[in-house]
């Protein structure tokens, strides 16, 4: 998982993941992109995070 920075200004980034298929239907990757994206908000201040 992770979240690639963008250019400071536009204060955006965007957000990735890989998941072995069997971890897939447990709720691994919604809990993680949750704080990540809270993270990325309440922490780093970024206006936009878009998923690649």
């Amino acid at each position: 998982m992770s979240l690639n920075l963008g250019r400071a200004k536009y204060k955006n980034a965007e957000i990735w993941f890989k998941l072995h298929p069997d971890f897939w239907n447990k709720g691994i990757a919604t809990e993680a992109l949750k704080e990540i994206i809270s993270f990325g908000f309440n922490t780093l201040n970024l206006h936009r995070i878009e998923a690649g």
